[in-house]
């Protein structure tokens, strides 16, 4: 895989963009997404932000995953 840019939080994805999950930079953060299979190397693609814009949408693998604004800025990309 050929990374673009520097590396980015979830908060910063587009609707559509992807990007690979480097680190979660909060602990109990970590360890729920990590229990979900949201593992560092998996592809993370921004499927579409709720009507205010604090709930994003993002899939992960086969599943799709609701966080907050908040929670996605915990989850560094390295941008596709």
């Amino acid at each position: 895989m050929v990374y673009h840019n520097p590396p980015a939080n979830a908060s910063e994805l587009k609707v559509g963009e992807s990007g690979a999950i480097a680190r979660i930079s909060d602990d109990n953060m970590a360890c729920k997404l990590l229990a979900m299979g949201v593992l560092p190397g998996k592809k993370v693609t921004l499927v579409r932000r709720a009507g205010w814009g604090d709930t994003l949408y993002l899939r992960v693998a086969s599943h799709t995953l609701a966080l907050r604004l908040s929670e996605a800025k915990q989850v560094e990309l390295l941008i596709f």
